[in-house]
């Protein structure tokens, strides 16, 4: 079963509208209508978690086969696996953005520290010298 047929068997199991969840999870209505209607089935882990916490499932959910009915035609495995993949690819992306700001963080604080480092050195120069 493809992403937009779980969506619409989900909200209907819920008794839900799509407007209903438009206003839970800040998706246009018109975006949900396309997944419900098999126009777009790739929609971002973001957004996959969003739809899952508002209709109260796992991400799981939606990108397993193992909720469905009957086998998928092939194309629909394909699907399946492209969005499977995509959704890989997407929190991969959102996990390199995480380490690239700890990485510039690190970075900064380092050279927040090699000038701190250098002033005490330099102080440090100043009270010998007076010292003497």
């Amino acid at each position: 079963m493809d992403f937009g047929k779980k969506l619409k068997k989900l909200l209907n199991d819920k008794d839900m509208s799509q407007t209903d969840l438009s206003k839970l999870t800040d998706i246009k209505q018109s975006v949900i209508n396309g997944w419900i209607k098999g126009h777009s089935n790739n929609p971002k882990f973001s957004t996959l978690e969003k739809l899952a916490e508002a209709l109260n499932v796992s991400v799981n959910y939606f990108t397993d086969n193992k909720d469905t009915e009957k086998a998928d035609s092939p194309a629909e495995s394909y699907k399946d696996m492209n969005m499977n993949m995509k959704l890989i690819i997407d929190l991969i992306e959102k996990q390199n953005k995480i380490i690239e700001e700890k990485e510039k963080n690190f970075e900064e604080k380092m050279k927040r520290y090699e000038t701190e480092n250098s002033l005490l050195k330099k102080e440090i120069e100043l009270i010998k010298n007076k010292i003497q």
